[in-house]
């Protein structure tokens, strides 16, 4: 009787052990209760525009207990892009009920060009921000990037090779859309050494740090990088079940929803 105890101890000690390392894993931001009240357009930066430079950048907000932002900090991004994201979220406002949140700006320029002359910038809750370079360049003074100790720039992430992946059944079930940011270590081969989520829908999340290990990137100085995955779902007339990579680190993952009526039936 007392093996067998000993026995559920020990079981009981090891799975506590495995679930402190999945919560460490999956250590982060969740996106449930962030809220955006209100938003402010930014134009793509001109030296970026000028130079054709495109990427996603990653930024961490501190909030005060009206949902201002106190503070902002750069998770990863183009030095030539970053900039301007920081100015402008600063100018953002949540809902108060978190003291902290990540927002998203993905900048991409069409290849066939633009039927607008103007920089459309979509907004999509609960924290992604597309911005769409066409035209003139905003001519806004251009800013500088200051001290970011924890950054990785696009500049020192080099893709090697990525891993498709598919959009979660629990998500695509219950309709979830999200952003999700995940931190990566780097060995000295640049093979990713351990993963953790700092943002995004609880749903995607375990999905994601398992696709993150299959990464590959050059090694660089900071031995780490970003990955955000962008889970969104779609229309069937645009297709299901696609994975996109924009270089060198968003992914867009669609799929289309459960049909109202499949979901009736399983009742």
């Amino acid at each position: 009787m007392r093996k067998k105890a000993a026995l559920l101890l020990i079981i009981g000690s090891l799975a506590a052990t495995g679930l402190s390392v999945v919560a460490s894993q999956q250590a982060g931001i969740s996106d449930r209760g962030i809220g955006v009240v209100r938003f402010e357009d930014l134009k793509y930066p001109a030296p970026a525009l000028n130079s054709f430079v495109e990427g996603a950048v990653a930024v961490r907000v501190s909030l005060d207990s009206g949902g201002n932002v106190i503070e902002a900090s750069a998770i990863s991004g183009s030095k030539l892009l970053t900039p301007a994201c920081l100015n402008n979220v600063k100018k953002w406002r949540f809902e108060p009920n978190k003291s902290s949140a990540v927002v998203v700006y993905n900048f991409r320029t069409p290849p066939g060009g633009c039927e607008s002359k103007a920089n459309p910038f979509l907004f999509q809750p609960p924290n992604l921000a597309t911005v769409i370079g066409c035209g003139k360049a905003a001519e806004d003074p251009i800013l500088t990037l200051g001290q970011q100790d924890q950054m990785v720039t696009d500049e020192d992430m080099k893709l090697v090779s990525s891993d498709p992946i598919r959009y979660p059944a629990i998500g695509r079930s219950a309709r979830i859309q999200g952003v999700v940011v995940v931190r990566v270590g780097l060995d000295e081969k640049g093979k990713v050494s351990h993963a953790t989520a700092l943002s995004g829908p609880e749903p995607f999340v375990a999905a994601s740090i398992a696709n993150a290990r299959k990464w590959r990137f050059r090694p660089n100085p900071q031995k780490a990088a970003v990955i955000i995955y962008n889970f969104r779902l779609t229309d069937a007339i645009s297709g299901c079940d696609h994975f996109t990579l924009e270089p060198p680190n968003f992914a867009t993952i669609t799929t289309c929803p459960v049909p109202v009526n499949a979901e009736r039936s399983t009742f």
